[in-house]
């Protein structure tokens, strides 16, 4: 154990011998102090304020902190420092904290801060009077279920925007105290703020695509005939999409392998319909949420594949998908929200999701293509589709390691096309397939080895309601053939 003391004020602080972690909280309050800075994390607050005024210029020297384990990152009196672009692999303070921006006389921009994809619960940015925009904060998150909770933005006399802080203005009457005043004409009040963010110049005939993260702050179009992509060409240049918060309106969206891209913050004010073809989300590495909580139609494909830090999606108020959905090989993803959906047009591909526990959708009672649910290894049951009464192709659920529950299949009477049940090592139980009465393809149910009832499929094999090939094998005790689950269930 060591002990320094850093700043005028002679704290003590104590850290361990380590190479990449400083334990407990920390203030820097000199230029020095900050050049020499090597850690990775600081498991306690951090606090970056001057001694002496003018001292702290730049944070360049914070260049290799992630992670931030105590309640708040404060940056307060600092007069000359215009930019905090020293903490761009920032990426998280603890769940819950604030971040604190103020009295900081030349900042310009916090867009060092873009990394970070924190949820939190206080943020106050006040006194600063070169700030022009909060861009840099797009990809956090904020809830009100926090004990500390309180939004400031007040007192930013050249402050233009504050779309930056997407996931308040498009939440705030679920949020704690808010408190905005004191800024420009653009950003005095919520109301202002929302407006300015939802402004829009035009149309944009034909397809586009946007290939940086300037062509995307100066695309201010209502809407967009045709496909418009996202797909930057230099990587990590494009880190937000708070440029597209006007966007109303587009044939197609497809946001493409952008390394740096942590979230839809920007999208979530304004996007309401996909008029022609797929909104895709595809190999965006750093995606954490995806978050369109206006998006109401969607007249084509879903498709999320390959992103592979994303934990959530949710359309909460999407009433129209007339095409299929499909999430693909999304290995942090554990929930998706469907929100209003009573149909899904084609398809629902469910694979390779590995952390996926949860679909939540209300009213979900018909899908027109094929249900293929697959190597999803939490998923314990499919509550998600108890009151799909038709399913318009083939229905698979296979190698599902936890999967135990499958009772929310008992609105289904007859199948157009196959039924494969393959290898979900935890289901004990057909409940659910009781009332399946025609499966006008295969019936397969194999390598079930903990099956020990499976008589919810005996009327269907009794009454040889199955069109095609029946192939049952390698599952439990009475399950390994049709004439042992017709002899057991008797």
């Amino acid at each position: 154990m060591k002990r320094l003391i850093m700043g005028t004020t002679a704290v003590l602080l104590s850290l361990h011998l380590s190479a990449e972690t400083f334990e407990g909280s920390l203030r820097l309050s000199t230029q020095t102090e900050i050049d020499s800075f090597r850690y990775t994390e600081v498991t306690g607050s951090l606090i970056i304020e001057e001694s002496v005024e003018g001292e702290i210029v730049n944070l360049d020297g914070l260049s290799e902190l992630n992670r931030i384990g105590g309640r708040s990152l404060s940056i307060q009196n600092n007069q000359a420092l215009t930019s905090v672009d020293g903490l761009s692999n920032l990426e998280s303070v603890k769940h819950g904290g604030r971040v604190v921006i103020q009295n900081n006389d030349a900042l310009q921009n916090v867009d060092g801060l873009l990394r970070l994809n924190s949820l939190l619960g206080s943020v106050i940015i006040t006194g600063n009077p070169s700030l022009k925009n909060l861009d840099g904060l797009a990809n956090t998150g904020y809830s009100s279920a926090f004990e500390d909770k309180v939004i400031f933005v007040k007192d930013n006399t050249a402050l233009e925007s504050a779309c930056g802080l997407a996931d308040i203005w498009t939440n705030v009457d679920g949020l704690g105290p808010v408190y905005v005043e004191n800024n420009t004409a653009s950003t005095k009040n919520v109301t202002a703020i929302v407006e300015n963010c939802k402004s829009c110049n035009a149309v944009y005939e034909g397809d586009v695509t946007l290939t940086s993260q300037a062509e995307l702050d100066s695309f201010n179009y209502c809407k967009v005939t045709g496909e418009l992509i996202v797909q930057e060409s230099i990587p990590g240049d494009i880190g937000h999409l708070i440029g597209l918060s006007g966007l109303r309106e587009v044939g197609g969206l497809s946001i493409l392998s952008n390394r740096e891209l942590y979230s839809t913050n920007g999208l979530n004010y304004s996007l309401s319909r996909v008029t022609d073809k797929a909104l895709r989300m595809v190999r965006n590495l750093s995606m954490h949420t995806v978050d369109l909580p206006e998006l109401a139609a969607v007249e084509g494909n879903i498709n999320l594949s390959r992103n592979s830090a994303l934990t959530s999606m949710r359309f909460e108020n999407l009433t129209t998908l007339t095409g299929g959905i499909s999430a693909y090989h999304n290995l942090a993803l554990e929930s998706i929200e469907l929100g209003q959906l009573t149909e899904i047009g084609d398809y629902l591909t469910l694979k390779t999701n590995s952390s996926l526990q949860e679909v939540f959708v209300q009213a979900l009672t018909r899908i027109g293509g094929w249900v293929h649910i697959q190597f999803n290894a939490s998923l314990e049951h499919l509550g998600f589709m108890d009151e799909v009464a038709d399913i318009g192709d083939y229905l698979l659920v296979s190698h599902n390691n936890r999967l135990n529950d499958i009772s929310a299949l008992s609105e289904l009477t007859t199948l157009p096309a196959d039924m494969l049940l393959v290898k979900n090592p935890r289901l004990l139980t057909l409940n659910g397939l009781q009332n399946v009465i025609t499966v006008d393809g295969d019936f397969t149910l194999v390598d079930h080895k903990g099956l020990q009832n499976p008589c919810a499929v005996s009327s269907l094999l009794t009454n040889q309601g199955v069109g095609g090939v029946t192939t049952i094998a390698g599952n439990g005790a009475n399950s390994g053939s049709a004439e042992d689950i017709i002899e057991a269930c008797r």
